[in-house]
């Protein structure tokens, strides 16, 4: 439950970060991207001021200076009726007369005096002789953009390194408290299990000496039918507590025939199914492997199947199936018994410590709601899960590995 928690705090908090920084990077990039186009657009409106300038002073086109400017550029001087007359270059620029017709097109349609027209950016520059059109090549602004983004590509597996560190180092310090109320917990428990033990074996043997020495008692019957339910639940908690251990022991670590386990299981319950009215169904495909304590599955089948015992309908079919995965490396073991269906709004707590959903059993059935907390304590030991369907009359425990 504590890794799980880690993880999910891990997960979020990582993301959280990575898509804030994500965010910032991506503002970065259109502050440049916009600031790099306001430049480029105010050095195509300089150029055409310049140009208007020295052709209103009726200087000739050979008398103009050459400027540097950070791009290539085109000048085109119209005359009043539209037409082109003279047209000036100067860095890097060619455009073919088609792409140039299309520019000026796009450039008078935009209805502004700067902007970009297809792959140029233009300013228009009215003067008495008719409009200066100054084209400026963008390849200068494509390349400065994608070496900014082959940049922020670079950047990126170290900020999102860095944000799982800085999650992992956040979930640490919360989940900390938690951990260690979680382990005081379990070592109370185990404690307590302990401590219980000795003085109900001591009033069992008790009531056992004073039997023979009155004879057959219903006071002594009682204590021997409580003590009895004690011993069962102080089993119960110390089975949970060592299951619900951080860390598995070694024997979750051998491969065994859990078919032939299943198997067995299903045939100690027979004579208890046919006790009690019922019949028993099995659909187990042969020579199912899986890593795992064999004696941990033994008793997660037995949980499963005792609970579908006491909770069948009378006269009705209990269904215990194993088999493979449609990938075959995870196995499907699930029971199925006939009966009513267990609430939709209480599926997901019958597998919590002393919760039984229904509440009109007794304790006298030696029933204290902690069998399906320790089936879900071994699947998940056995890195598996457990599930709980309801359909058509039928309630299906699953497990899957």
């Amino acid at each position: 439950m504590i890794k799980k928690l880690r993880f999910r705090i891990v997960l979020v908090v990582s993301l959280i970060l990575f898509l804030v920084f994500a965010a910032q990077l991506a503002t970065l990039n259109l502050i440049n991207y916009q600031n790099k186009r306001r430049d480029a657009c105010l050095s195509a409106e300089l150029l055409a001021k310049k140009f208007n300038a020295f052709s209103q002073e009726n200087t000739s086109l050979e008398q103009m200076p050459d400027y540097i400017a950070p791009e290539g550029y085109l000048v085109l001087f119209f005359s009043s009726e539209g037409q082109i007359q003279a047209i000036v270059s100067g860095g890097d620029c060619s455009l073919s007369e088609k792409e140039m017709d299309a520019c000026v097109r796009a450039a008078y349609a935009s209805g502004k005096t700067s902007g970009t027209a297809r792959e140029m950016f233009f300013a228009i520059e009215q003067s008495p002789a008719g409009d200066i059109l100054v084209l400026t090549d963008r390849t200068g602004l494509r390349e400065s953009m994608r070496q900014i983004r082959l940049l922020s590509l670079a950047v990126t597996p170290f900020a999102a390194g860095l944000s799982i560190l800085l999650a992992y180092l956040i979930a640490r310090q919360i989940v900390l408290p938690v951990e260690k109320s979680f382990e005081k917990q379990k070592q109370f428990i185990s404690d307590a299990g302990h401590e219980l033990k000795t003085p109900l074996t001591v009033i069992g043997a008790n009531a056992d000496l004073l039997e023979s020495e009155i004879g057959d008692n219903k006071w002594l019957e009682y204590i021997r039918s409580e003590t009895a339910r004690m011993n069962g639940l102080v089993k119960s908690l110390l089975t949970l507590a060592r299951m619900e251990n951080t860390e598995p022991p070694d024997t979750v670590k051998s491969n065994f025939d859990i078919s032939k386990t299943v198997e067995e299981m299903t045939m100690v319950f027979e004579s208890v199914i046919y006790e009690n009215e019922l019949t028993l169904t099995t659909e187990i495909e042969p020579a199912v492997f899986l890593r795992g304590s064999r004696d941990e599955i033994k008793q997660l089948v037995s949980i499963l199947i005792d609970n579908a015992v006491k909770h069948c309908k009378k006269n009705g079919v209990i269904t215990v199936s194993l088999k493979r995965g449609k990938n075959k490396n995870r196995v499907l073991l699930s029971v199925a018994n006939q009966g009513d269906p267990i609430p939709e709004n209480e599926r997901s707590r019958i597998f919590e410590r002393f919760y039984r959903a229904d509440e009109s059993r007794s304790g006298s059935e030696n029933r204290f709601g902690l069998g399906l907390a320790i089936a879900k304590a071994i699947t998940e030991r056995h890195r598996g899960q457990i599930s709980v369907d309801c359909r058509d009359g039928v309630t299906v425990f699953t497990c899957q590995f």
